[in-house]
């Protein structure tokens, strides 16, 4: 799986529970007293840490962009180094046919 499959399977499941504490809350609001108790209990353990992976995984987007950035400037500085080598060595090839050809035609 690429890393940007795998960063989207992540935020599809950080929001699935999300969702999912939504849904309890709206059950919460409907049911008894005593399910409310039992939610806000664990929605004071849910919430923080959804929020921590939400910035976690924030953050590994915003880094996995940045490798990407970093991959594609690599990418481009090695294709402009094989431009300018291909160059250098058209010019030097060129200049060995004219050295060959004045050669032939003087000797």
């Amino acid at each position: 799986m690429r890393p940007s499959e795998e960063f989207e399977r992540l935020r599809d499941e950080l929001q699935h529970w999300r969702t999912r504490v939504d849904e309890l809350r709206v059950r919460a609001h409907l049911g008894s007293m005593e399910f409310r108790d039992k939610l806000e209990e664990t929605g004071d353990t849910l919430e923080p840490v959804a929020r921590s992976a939400a910035r976690r995984l924030e953050q590994l987007g915003r880094n996995g962009a940045e490798e990407v950035r970093s991959v594609v400037r690599s990418l481009r500085a090695g294709w402009d180094e094989v431009r300018r080598t291909h160059r250098e060595l058209a010019r030097d090839a060129e200049r060995a046919r004219r050295q060959e050809a004045d050669a032939r035609r003087h000797g």
